[in-house]
């Protein structure tokens, strides 16, 4: 209990390499232990190593854990070690019993798009997008989908949709003044920069400079 607390502060003062190590060690003593295991895992996935997270995950799911958002868990670290068909199954044995999860959409479109399978991708976000008309994260992730197969003038759509509901959000007012600037209409997208700064995106500056100070 001492060392698994430790372990615990560690991780929560970003000492991530020493809570791996201490977790280690009572996982050698007790390797069915779930709760070491969850921590592990959230060690694994702070310190931006998906592979031993992923394999943390399947520990817990191969002890029969009862948590569904397990696959979810692990899906997003297979896409992070570019294991497409490994993430694609694990989110849909969970969209077999939660078909409307907002997460698990969103997560499945992002996998296939960054994977280049932008189509599908579409296909996953307007269908989350019917599910939930009102969530600016839907409409930010289709966007964003449109945006990376050059599609301006829909990334623009979708990403002033977004705004309308969250004009708050300063990355979504620079990606738009990017694709604004993409499809020829500066005078827009230096309005869209200045909207960025003003939100405090500090990479707003760079456009402003180049775009915007004549």
């Amino acid at each position: 209990a001492v060392i698994y607390a430790g372990a615990l502060i560690r991780a929560g003062s970003g000492k991530y390499g020493e809570a791996v190590r201490f977790l280690s060690d009572i996982l050698g003593k007790e390797p069915d232990n779930t709760n070491y295991l969850r921590a592990l895992a959230s060690v694994q996935t702070s310190m931006s190593n998906p592979a031993g997270a992923s394999a943390s995950y399947t520990n817990l799911i191969n002890l029969e854990t009862v948590d569904p958002e397990l696959f979810i868990l692990r899906a997003e670290c297979y896409r992070k070690t570019g294991e497409r068909e490994k993430a694609m199954a694990d989110i849909t044995r969970y969209l077999i019993y939660y078909p409307e999860s907002k997460a698990a959409l969103s997560l499945a479109g992002r996998t296939e798009s960054s994977f280049g399978n932008n189509l599908k991708a579409l296909e996953y976000f307007s269908g989350n997008l019917r599910l939930h008309p009102n969530d600016p994260e839907c409409y930010i992730d289709r966007g964003n989908s449109y945006f990376n197969s050059k599609s301006w003038q829909w990334a623009i759509n979708d990403f002033s949709m977004s705004l309308d509901l969250d004009p708050g959000n300063s990355d979504v007012w620079l990606i738009k003044g990017i694709a604004l600037l993409s499809s020829g209409k500066n005078e827009d997208a230096c309005h869209d920069f200045k909207q960025a700064f003003a939100l405090g995106n500090k990479r707003a500056v760079e456009y402003i400079s180049k775009y915007c100070i004549k």
